[in-house]
């Protein structure tokens, strides 16, 4: 059985990112802003199935992130302690993302990490090169599917703009990226992108056919106590 028909097994545990669009996660991701609590009991009840369903697909990504993450810090690549696995980002036709406003598509950095209960706590200051957003694509349309990356946009061009990571932050990552032209990225399904989640990045847009779904694994990767300890 493919990952994709595993993933659309278990549906009744898709998340729904925006009632507007049908646009899914499977599995507890940090940006859904659960709050702490929330999402530890959402990653507490989906963990044993997402790994109980995908232990090859985990083995295979943690094999191949080892030598990805070690260029900046070496140590061993394990999954965050209390944190969600890596998860699955369901699109399928219907998907409205021309609006660089919405949920699922506008530009942004992954700043997550910073609201994520770490045990002991980050340092007030962190190095960019201790964090790493990864993507593997499982499906893709027809028409190819990539990320729309602002290489000379970075988080912190974001906050220099910014009073807070709130509206302010999103107006702001819109006005550089409008000032700025972005860079298109295509994915390969099955082939591992691994970036450093500071520079400014949106899924690019695509032409969507009937029958199509654009099925992706995602997660991050930080560099803590020793570990790069991976979450979603």
């Amino acid at each position: 059985m493919s990952f994709c028909n595993r993933v659309f097994d278990l549906r009744g545990h898709w998340h729904r990112l925006d009632p507007a669009c049908e646009a899914y996660a499977l599995g507890a991701a940090s940006y859904l802003a659960l709050g702490g609590d929330a999402y530890r009991a959402r990653a507490e009840g989906l963990n044993p199935i997402l790994a109980g369903a995908f232990a090859d697909l985990y083995a295979a990504l943690f094999g191949a992130l080892a030598p990805a993450l070690r260029g900046a810090h070496d140590g061993p690549v394990v999954p965050g302690p209390g944190f969600a696995l890596p998860g699955f980002q369901v699109l399928l036709v219907g998907d409205d993302l021309a609006d660089p406003r919405g949920n699922v598509a506008g530009p942004h950095w992954d700043w997550n990490f910073l609201t994520m209960p770490w045990e002991p706590a980050l340092p007030d200051e962190l190095e960019l090169s201790r964090f790493a957003s990864f993507t593997l694509p499982l499906s893709l349309p027809r028409a190819g599917g990539g990320l729309l990356v602002w290489e000379s946009v970075t988080s912190v061009d974001v906050d220099e703009h910014a009073a807070a990571r709130d509206l302010r932050q999103w107006e702001a990552t819109e006005e550089l990226t409008c000032e700025r032209a972005g860079v298109h990225h295509a994915y390969a399904i099955g082939t591992l992108v691994v970036h450093s989640g500071h520079v400014v990045h949106q899924i690019a847009p695509w032409e969507l056919a009937a029958g199509d779904a654009r099925v992706t694994l995602q997660g991050h990767a930080l560099f803590h106590q020793g570990e790069w300890q991976v979450y979603w």
